[in-house]
This record gives structure tokens, sequence and C-alpha cells, in this order.
């Protein structure tokens, strides 16, 4: 009807519709490769900024790989969150020295648990209080005025008393 009965007219348009329609899935399908593209290149420099992180960790804490290897396995979204931070390999170090608040990590939801991540990153960026004690301060020993200069036989009353 729209094309008033022409069967040429309307094979024409029934093509041109379905070349439209295979150009548009052949776009959407070039867009999502590029996207995949640039996430698998950032999901690599953000495993080889971990790497370098790894390698500084390392040569501080001699037993950094045995007591990484003790962690619980993570959720993939929370494990991508402990890569991407700035602090991951420090963050995972301290992760498996408290092995209890890992385990609460990976069986928590993603959010809960990027919650969890943020909240031990600012705790491991206070700086260590320096513990005083509710002691009083030490007393200062009482001395003497000095010793006695003459010999106390040949000193008066007055000497005496203020000696």
């Amino acid at each position: 009807e729209d094309h008033d009965y022409d069967e040429a007219a309307f094979n024409a348009a029934s093509i041109s519709h379905q070349v439209k329609l295979g150009v548009a899935a052949e776009s959407q399908r070039l867009q999502q490769q590029s996207v995949t593209a640039q996430q698998v290149q950032a999901q690599q420099a953000a495993a080889q900024a971990f790497d370098v992180q790894v390698a500084a960790c390392t040569a501080k804490n001699a037993d950094y790989q045995e007591k990484v290897a003790q962690l619980p396995q993570f959720n993939p979204d929370t494990l991508g969150a402990i890569m991407e931070s700035e602090q991951g390999a420090d963050l995972a170090y301290e992760l498996s020295n408290r092995l209890d608040l890992a385990d609460e990590i990976a069986n928590a939801s993603p959010m809960v648990a990027a919650m969890k991540l943020v909240e031990l990153i600012a705790e491991m960026k206070q700086k260590p209080q320096i513990k005083t004690s509710a002691a009083p301060s030490p007393i200062e020993p009482i001395t003497s005025g000095g010793g006695i200069s003459k010999n106390v036989g040949e000193m008066s009353m007055e000497e005496l008393y203020n000696s």
C-alpha cells in the first residue's frame, strides 16, 4: 500500500531497509569490539601497575607471597577494586594479616566489600599514635643544700641552725 502496489518499489524499499539494519548491526558490533578492546587495555594497565606495587611490597615484606596466597577468593569486582587501588599490594598484605576481615570482604556483596576496603585504606593511612602513659611524671629527688664548710665545734648556734 505504501508503494502503490508496485512490487519493484516494495522490493527496493525492503532491500534498502535490510541493508540499513545490517549496517546498524555491524556498526554496533564494531563499537562493542572497540569498548571491549579499551576495557582489555585498561585491565592490562591496571595489572601492570599492580605488579609494580607487588614488587615494591615484596621488597618491604619478604613473606608477602606466602601471606597473600592464604587470602580467600574474592568476587571479581572486589578483586578489581583491590588491584586498581593506589595501595593495592599493601592492601592485600594487610588483608593477609587480618584473615577474618578478608573472609568478611570475600563473602560480602561488591558494594559492601568496597566500603570495607575504603575503611581499611583509611585505617592504613592513619599514622600510628604514640601511646603515652597515664602515670604522672617522675618526681625530682630531694638534694641536700650543701656541705658544712666549718668544723661543727667552731660554729655558733645561729650557724648550726642555718646549715
